[in-house]
């Protein structure tokens, strides 16, 4: 069984750049320094599984051209993934796949 994982940010819990920072990576102009906020997409089975939904989620999802999610796994009760993406954000996010879902274009399970 093939797995692809997809890296949708490898930053630090306020992303790269950081605001006002000027330490060589946050002033860098190499692409691979500007990196949003963590999190994982997980293909397999016919499944996809986002893991963390921070909030650079709409970013991600649309960068990456992601037209359907079976789950979602929060990895840990991060800050920037829990009550920076806030109340509104997270419903929308649970919204989205029970929509998706119910219209046939989520994964299964």
């Amino acid at each position: 069984m093939k797995t692809k994982l997809t890296f949708l940010g490898t930053g630090t819990s306020q992303g790269v750049p950081i605001i006002g920072c000027t330490c060589a990576v946050c002033r860098s102009k190499d692409p691979r320094d500007n990196r949003l906020r963590s999190a994982v997409l997980v293909e397999f089975a016919g499944r996809t599984i986002l893991v963390d939904a921070g909030p650079d989620f709409r970013q991600q999802m649309l960068r990456e051209g992601v037209r359907h999610l079976g789950d979602r796994l929060r990895g840990a009760d991060a800050g920037d993934h829990v009550f920076a993406l806030g109340v509104d954000q997270e419903l929308a996010v649970d919204l989205v796949l029970a929509v998706l879902r119910a219209s046939g274009e989520g994964d299964a399970g």
